[in-house]
């Protein structure tokens, strides 16, 4: 049983309910663009719901997209609950574990969604290739805020991030 102060039942909950973008709370993508000592452009967003605007239930949007190395870097999205537990992720890797029941099942290469289950956590692995299409660190934050029913209020637009 995690040690997470919810269920799996809780986090399937979450996601059915209407949230929203409350507020920025971190966007170094600028300074990523002109410091060489920035490894990665962060964003970071605080969610709240609909029902429940002036509640904070410690929800929070994470993207991250690391300085090229060698190859094309992919960004990575998270969704936390209670700030480190992730109970939704897409990640790119060459090639990932799948995880059912805490045993290793199979492999996915390329995009890949953690989703968070009572008996693996966030280690519970789906396949998402089919799913994605536009691989770009913008795109990919518009992807995830729709696929987790988060919608971003108006005057929190960033430049470069289409809510359409």
């Amino acid at each position: 049983m995690p040690d997470a102060p919810f269920t799996e039942a809780d986090v399937k909950k979450l996601l059915k309910k209407r949230k929203f973008v409350y507020r920025l709370l971190e966007d170094n993508r600028e300074e990523a663009r002109t410091n060489n000592a920035i490894t990665e452009a962060r964003i970071k967003y605080e969610i709240r719901t609909i029902a429940e605007p002036n509640v904070d239930i410690r929800l929070r949007f994470s993207a991250r997209l690391p300085k090229e190395a060698t190859v094309k870097p992919f960004p990575g999205i998270a969704l936390f609950w209670y700030r480190s537990k992730r109970i939704r992720g897409i990640s790119w890797a060459v090639r990932h574990e799948i995880i059912r029941n805490d045993a290793k099942v199979g492999k996915v290469h390329g995009w890949y969604e953690h989703q968070w289950t009572d008996t693996d956590e966030d280690r519970f692995i789906v396949d998402m290739n089919k799913h994605i299409h536009e691989t770009d660190l913008f795109s990919m934050v518009n992807f995830c805020l729709k696929r987790w029913g988060i919608e971003q209020v108006e005057q929190l637009r960033l430049k470069g991030v289409s809510t359409k």
